[in-house]
């Protein structure tokens, strides 16, 4: 926590993030058995995107990119300082806002399914954190006598907040794993940008999950020992969702299905917060 931690997100965030994407791919690669990619083409795409400046009038420009990369890792940054886990939350929601405003701002009238869809992960996952984030000052208005939003009153709780919000780790994990973000090249623009604005994206991406996989972890994290518990939860959820990629858009196509997915997610916190007071 602190300082130290900060350092760490900034440093390793995207790291672990282009670490864990390559071996997703490596694996998934291997289970349908086609060609998995290698480690140097996945080095040199990032390079050849440093280098390759964006094209004129290229969508969406630079700055939405750069908004959502700046917000995300603040955001993170935020979270491992050990400030308010709600405030933290609030400036990833409107950093992650910035890509589909952008678009929207530049073709009002030509928004997207993709769009539409965008908002609402994004807003469903704010949501699932600020409830946890109420859930926690709860416990610690239990625990302690004194309610507390900050993180680094939730990690120096002395026991792992998961078995008292056992429903807000559901919604969250609902959301990570069965109805997780599109990868960026199927993003809307994806075929319309280039360069540093899909660099900044991905890099953005990698910052976002490992501070949504860092929530996860503080749910986990009792301390001493609980903190390897935590880490396979967090490997188990991230492999969870790996392999339920080539099989999730069969219900995702299904607006019934996503609904109910929704809900269940919305629910989850809900009655767990509701018995928590009662």
């Amino acid at each position: 926590m602190g300082l130290t931690g900060t350092i760490l997100y900034v440093v390793a965030a995207p790291l672990l993030g282009i670490a864990a994407t390559f071996l997703a791919k490596t694996g998934a690669a291997r289970l349908f058995g086609y060609e998995p990619p290698s480690a140097r083409e996945l080095l040199t795409d990032l390079a050849n995107g440093i280098r390759q400046a964006p094209l004129p009038g290229e969508r969406p420009p630079l700055y939405g990119t750069i908004v959502y990369l700046a917000g995300t890792a603040i955001a993170g940054a935020m979270f491992w300082y050990g400030y308010s886990l709600f405030a933290a939350a609030l400036v990833w929601f409107i950093a992650a806002l910035a890509i589909p405003a952008t678009l929207w701002a530049q073709s009002p009238y030509e928004a997207t399914e993709g769009i539409v869809r965008q908002i609402l992960w994004i807003s469903s996952l704010f949501f699932q954190t600020a409830l946890l984030a109420i859930g926690l000052f709860l416990v610690s208005v239990f625990g302690a006598g004194a309610g507390s939003f900050l993180v680094s009153d939730a990690f120096a709780m002395g026991g792992a907040p998961i078995y008292y919000l056992p429903g807000c780790f559901f919604g969250i994990a609902i959301l990570l794993a069965l109805y997780p973000r599109k990868p960026v090249e199927q993003w809307p623009f994806a075929a319309d940008a280039t360069g540093r604005n899909l660099l900044f994206l991905q890099i953005g991406r990698h910052y976002e999950q490992i501070f949504f996989y860092s929530i996860v972890f503080l749910l986990h994290f009792g301390g001493g020992a609980t903190a390897i518990l935590a880490l396979l939860v967090c490997l188990f959820l991230a492999i969870l969702s790996s392999l339920l990629a080539a099989i999730r858009w069969h219900w995702l196509e299904r607006p019934e299905v996503a609904a109910a997915i929704y809900i269940l997610s919305f629910l989850a916190p809900i009655i767990n917060l509701i018995l928590l007071l009662g």
